[in-house]
């Protein structure tokens, strides 16, 4: 979430604009807020953490604040200044606020730097869960008593409701300069918890549709509001985008819950809203593709391979930071020596963008047998009697190969470790898309879009 301050010196054009980021809510939290997809040790663990000061700084000067003194920086409480300060003629040393203020005292203080006329204004903006944050602490701004009284913007994008009926209605009848909130048509969160339903007959053409499984998947879902009527604020000034559902993802549109879910996790992303917004796109951050090594012990060296990786990487083998770290200068290859652990732990980068997911392919086995995982098929849609070649990991003499629940026809293949030839049976019943499993002695492969075969004719 941010909060942007707006106000024109006298004799000036142009309004100085002031921000005021709000990464994490320290000070005024009834429990701990969820950062964006991900968590606190994902957010560079104990080597990086540091304490919950409140800076301000002038952007023109390029020094990093915090890492002198033990401040906090980037992903903490930070106010800094847009515009050049020296211009102004308001030069002078950075300011901080002390660790213990709460929010309303820092911005407070923040406001006091800032001329009282015009009026100045605080934005309040988030996606997502930040969204939702954004609307309970704007209302909560409001609230509150200020000398140098602003004016309040609330805006959002992609935030789920933050309330009842009555919550709603109080939002409403607040005095905002903007009170907007962007959604995209086909994005699910939104609809939490107020309208869930409407997505069992998503997506329209060229899907994906939602089998019997997403529907009761949503219904699920949907009882968790325990007959509660949440409701979203703001509704005369909604702007829906996307209503033609002309931006999709063109690899997943198979009626399967993989791709389903896959779909509703790209309509709700960050970088689905700016192409949307038509706003410039921030840089992707980290994704993990493949481990050349997915068993062992702790002291093995592991190479991943991905992309988004940055010279300050942490590596964690499950909630454990591994040691001995290099990032190759491409961004898509780090070598790390795997701390001690035990079972199945998902290998995960974190950098400054935030933390890549759990993918099948990062997956690392203590103690050995690799984890069976199914990467790629290879033709991914056929008829029955034909070959597909299956790539992956964790194959071994044996194996066996289902086609959803029929077994492959014929014998199957094991050409390596990482790769299978199988045949393709005859298809009993629906549905058309299936996934392909192995099986290693009693481990199966998890299910996901990559293993997808699609039935011709």
């Amino acid at each position: 979430m941010e909060a942007d301050v707006a106000g024109a010196q006298p004799g000036q054009r142009e309004p100085r604009v002031h921000r005021l980021e709000l990464r994490r809510l320290e000070p005024v939290r009834r429990g701990r807020p969820r950062h964006d997809q991900q968590s606190d040790r994902h957010h560079g663990g104990p080597r990086r953490r540091h304490g919950g000061a409140v800076h301000a700084r002038r952007i023109g000067e390029r020094r990093r604040l915090g890492r002198r003194d033990g401040r906090v920086h980037s992903g903490r409480h930070r106010a800094r200044h847009l515009g050049d300060a020296r211009r102004a003629g308001t030069g002078g040393p950075d300011t901080v606020a002390a660790s213990g203020a709460t929010l309303p005292q820092a911005l407070a203080g923040f406001l006091a730097a800032v001329p009282a006329k015009p009026q100045p204004t605080v934005y309040v903006t988030g996606h997502s869960l930040g969204g939702c944050i954004a609307t309970m602490l704007a209302t909560y701004l409001q609230a509150q008593t200020w000398t140098n009284k602003p004016q309040f913007a609330l805006l959002t994008f992609a935030a789920p409701t933050a309330g009842l009926k009555s919550f709603a209605d109080y939002v409403d009848s607040l005095s905002w300069s903007r009170n907007e909130r962007y959604v995209n048509a086909y994005d699910l969160v939104p609809r939490a918890w107020s309208d869930l339903s409407t997505a069992k007959g998503w997506y329209p053409s060229p899907g994906p549709t939602a089998n019997e499984e997403v529907k009761i998947l949503l219904t699920e879902i949907d009882l968790l509001r325990k007959g509660n009527g949440y409701v979203q604020p703001g509704a005369n000034s909604t702007r829906t985008m996307n209503a033609d559902y002309a931006k999709y993802n063109k690899e997943l549109v198979n009626k399967t819950t993989g791709d389903f879910l896959g779909q509703v996790a790209y309509q709700h992303a960050n970088s689905t809203y700016l192409t949307l917004l038509d706003a410039s796109v921030v840089p992707a951050g980290p994704v993990v593709t493949a481990l050349d090594t997915t068993a062992g012990k702790g002291g093995t060296k592991v190479t991943v391979t991905g992309s988004g990786f940055a010279a300050d990487s942490v590596v964690d083998f499950g909630p454990i930071p591994c040691t001995g770290v290099t990032v190759d200068p491409s961004g898509r290859q780090i070598t790390a020596i795997a701390p001690d652990g035990t079972g199945i732990v998902d290998v995960r980068v974190t950098t400054s963008l935030g933390t890549s997911p759990a993918v099948p392919l990062g997956r690392f086995a203590y103690g050995g047998p690799a984890p069976v995982v199914v990467s790629a098929v290879s033709p991914r849609s056929g008829k029955a009697g034909g070959q597909v070649t299956i790539d992956g990991s964790g194959f071994a003499q044996g194996a066996a190969v289902r086609f959803k629940d029929t077994a492959a026809a014929g014998p199957v293949t094991v050409k390596s470790p990482t790769q299978i030839i199988a045949t393709v049976p005859s298809r009993v019943l629906e549905p058309k898309t299936v996934d392909v499993t192995v099986t290693v002695g009693v481990a199966t492969s998890p299910t996901g879009p990559a293993d997808e075969f699609t039935y011709a004719g």
